[in-house]
């Protein structure tokens, strides 16, 4: 599997039989964009996922150039030592332990979300040359205040990645033990840690971090949001040209939740949804009724207020929520 030549590309997951459609989907992006790859490993971090599903996905995408490798994470809990709050799936702590997981000869991988789709080529990205004290790579985050940074101990100033795309340097993950580090900051934190997984890595590689273009990890909010906003409450953050050419032309879209809800959910206003269903049509998955909305009807309402009224309006909206949320808890 050796990755020296610049036309192999290797990319991995983590999932439950819950996203593997999208996974599917994924997958279909990936490989409808960059044809440039003479091999393509895709490694399936798989938390119990049914091998009728695994078989799908290699009979569509495998061949001599594409290959499908599965890495069985289902003692993920036992792995972790520690209890972590329900709010988010389990699985999405499997990145942490992506170094130990994939072989040893493979020293750099791109991991990506469920929730993706590519839309350009990953070439000039995933053959990015690391320096020495540089061990991933990431995407600003868009937050709402720096309370994210201050909970996992990190300056109100640092960066701030987002997890959903992350360029992993295997190599000097392992020589610096930052998977047995990122657990240890888990259980100092007894499990609870601001924005689970995502916390933890911005927390043990922090001044470790490569930032690159949001091209690459365009999240919900970065369309839903004006930049006079993002880069109020954000900093660091990219130039407004930047920001203005990512959103024109994005390499990687992350569906993340937001006020424009996720495609496959059905009041979807996402203005990338149709590239969505576009690759899907090229999965087993392409029938799948769409979900319904389940978010409570003051987040809805909170989110049509963002979208349709001055910002003012919806500061109020949200304070009075927040505010209605702790008499309620007294």
């Amino acid at each position: 599997m050796n990755q020296e030549n610049g036309n192999v590309l290797h990319v991995a997951f983590a999932s439950d039989n819950n996203y593997i459609e999208f996974v599917a989907v994924a997958i279909a992006s990936i490989l409808e964009t960059n044809k440039w790859m003479n091999h393509t490993y895709i490694h399936l971090l798989s938390n119990n996922v049914e091998s009728s599903s695994i078989e799908k996905i290699k009979k569509l995408f495998c061949s001599e150039s594409i290959e499908l490798l599965t890495y069985d994470i289902s003692d993920l809990r036992q792995r972790l030592h520690v209890e972590i709050p329900p709010t988010i799936a389990l699985t999405s702590y499997a990145r942490l332990f992506i170094a130990d997981l994939l072989p040893v000869d493979i020293n750099k991988v791109l991991y990506l979300d469920c929730d993706i789709v590519v839309n350009g080529s990953l070439k000039e990205l995933f053959n990015y040359i690391f320096k020495e004290d540089e061990w991933i790579a990431g995407v600003l985050d868009t937050l709402p205040d720096t309370s994210s940074k201050i909970d996992i101990g990190i300056k109100p100033n640092s960066p701030y990645i987002n997890a959903g795309v992350l360029l992993i340097n295997l190599e000097t993950w392992r020589r610096n033990k930052v998977s047995e580090n990122c657990i240890h900051f888990l259980l100092k934190h007894n499990g609870n840690v601001h924005h689970h997984d995502q916390g933890i890595i911005n927390a043990v590689c922090d001044e470790k971090k490569k930032i690159i273009s949001p091209k690459y990890n365009m999240t919900s909010t970065y369309f839903s949001h004006p930049y006079s906003l993002l880069s109020k409450t954000n900093e660091p953050f990219y130039s407004e040209e930047e920001y203005d050419n990512s959103i024109k032309s994005p390499i990687i879209l992350h569906f993340t939740e937001g006020f424009y809800n996720r495609p496959w959910i059905s009041n979807s206003k996402h203005p990338y949804k149709s590239l969505y269903f576009k690759y899907r049509s090229l999965t087993e998955w392409k029938d799948s009724p769409l979900k319904q909305d389940t978010r409570k009807f003051y987040v809805k309402w909170l989110g049509w207020t963002f979208l349709h009224c001055p910002y003012c309006c919806y500061r109020i909206l949200s304070n009075l929520i927040s505010f209605t949320a702790k008499v309620c808890q007294k």
